[in-house]
This record gives structure tokens, C-alpha cells and sequence, in this order.
């Protein structure tokens, strides 16, 4: 995937790196998504990097206290990896002026653990090297091409004409990937009332007109929105 825009993006995917779940964050789930945010977590300083490197859009969040290397070296080591900010959770027993100097000129904010949606949003945004709005936004997954600019998708070189709805539907998944999106997500952000039942029906009649506009286009090939059994759906390119 290509996707051409100043750093960091919209949803956010936040790696919360060797950090306790439970000390981490405040609030539940949804209220990250609602505020752009999907909180991940990564069991190692390594398996962070690695996520990191898979995905450089990603903005780590890591423990004044990480494990295995030390925050400084850390933060060197993702700064060149991504454009993104780093945010440095203190837990409550750590005074942030007693920190502030070791993180001095280098791009990483403080942010207290734990930490609401709200807040560790506006870190992002007051951290960014670029406004987070992009200039412009494609996506390049395979056979499918997402141009937001131009409002367009094709697949494999065949255009796609979806109704605004299902056009954004596609952008999310687009700036989902290769993540698998839960259909509690999908409802979050795209059911109509409070029937969470009639929410997730809504749901799937969105994705089933979606794939039956890709399978209109190319009746050949299988539309690029996969099933993942009891997990949710994400985008394949093949």
C-alpha cells in the first residue's frame, strides 16, 4: 500500500509498546475510536519496532520505565522509522519535570498514564512534524486503487462507482490494512441508531452491497472484502 499524506494520519493506529493494559489507558474502546485512535499493543520493545517498521504511520507509546532499552534510544530508533511522534507515558509516582531533560530536542511528548482518548489525541495532534489532514490521500492494495482526492476506486484497472456511504466504507478499510476490522468497530462508526442489533445488520448489508458492486465489476475475480470467522473483515488487493 502507498499512501501519500503528511504524518501522522487519521484514524491513528497507536502502538502501546511492553506497557500494562491496565495502567495504560482510560476508558473503553470505543471512545478510542471515536476520537480516531486504535490502540494496539506490542509485548516487546522488538515486537514494537517490528510493528513499527511493518506499518510506519503507527505512533508508538511507550513507559518512562520500558523494559530492555532505554526511552531515549528508543526514541532514536523510531524517529527513523516514522515521522510520527513518540509519547512517553509516565506513571502517577513520576514528576514530568524530572524527565523533561532527558527527552530535550527530541520529538516525543509526555503524556500521563493512563491516559483518555481525548488526550492522547491532542498529543498527537500538538506533536505532529505536519499538519495531520492530508494533502492528498490514494491507496494502493493489489488490484484496488483508492484516490479520495478524485473520489474514485478501481479494481484491477476497472472502475468502481459506489455511493458516498459505501465509498467511505472502502477508505476505512483502505486505511485499516492489513488489519482485520471487528464488526463492534464497523458499527461504531458507521451504524445509524442506538439498536446495536439493527447496527450490525446495517452493517452488513453496507459490506454485501459493496462486494456485489466489485463483483458487478469484475464478475472473475472475488471482491477484495474478506470474512474473517468470529473476527470482523478486512481488505485484501488480490
Amino acid at each position: 500500500m502507498t499512501l501519500e499524506v503528511a504524518a501522522p494520519v487519521w484514524p491513528a493506529r497507536v502502538i502501546a509498546v511492553e506497557a500494562d493494559p491496565l495502567s495504560v489507558t482510560r476508558g473503553s474502546a470505543a471512545e478510542f475510536r471515536k476520537c480516531g485512535l486504535f490502540v494496539e499493543r506490542a509485548d516487546s520493545v522488538s515486537a514494537g519496532l517490528v510493528a513499527l517498521a511493518q506499518n510506519p504511520r503507527s505512533i508508538p507509546l511507550i513507559p518512562w520505565d520500558l523494559d530492555g532499552m532505554s526511552v531515549t534510544d528508543f526514541i532514536d530508533i523510531a524517529q527513523a522509522m516514522t515521522p510520527s511522534p513518540v509519547i512517553v507515558g509516565l506513571p502517577p509516582e513520576v514528576a514530568e519535570e524530572d524527565v523533561v531533560g532527558s527527552l530535550h530536542r527530541q520529538r516525543a511528548r509526555i503524556v500521563r498514564f493512563p491516559v483518555t482518548a481525548a488526550r492522547l489525541a491532542r498529543a498527537i495532534v500538538e506533536s505532529r512534524p505536519r499538519p495531520v489532514a492530508p494533502t492528498f490521500e490514494t491507496y494502493q492494495i493489489g488490484g484496488l486503487h483508492l484516490d479520495v482526492e478524485a473520489f474514485r476506486v478501481s479494481w484491477h484497472g476497472h472502475d468502481v462507482h459506489l455511493p458516498p456511504r459505501l465509498f467511505e466504507l472502502m477508505r476505512y478499510f483502505a486505511a485499516a490494512h492489513p488489519r482485520v476490522v471487528s464488526l463492534e468497530e464497523l458499527v461504531s462508526e458507521f451504524g445509524a441508531n442506538n439498536n446495536t442489533r439493527d447496527r450490525g445488520e446495517r452493517v452488513r448489508v453496507m459490506i454485501g452491497r459493496t462486494r456485489t458492486l466489485f463483483t458487478i465489476t469484475d464478475p472473475d475475480r472475488p471482491p477484495p472484502l474478506e470474512t474473517v470467522y468470529r473476527v470482523g473483515y478486512r481488505l485484501t488487493g488480490d
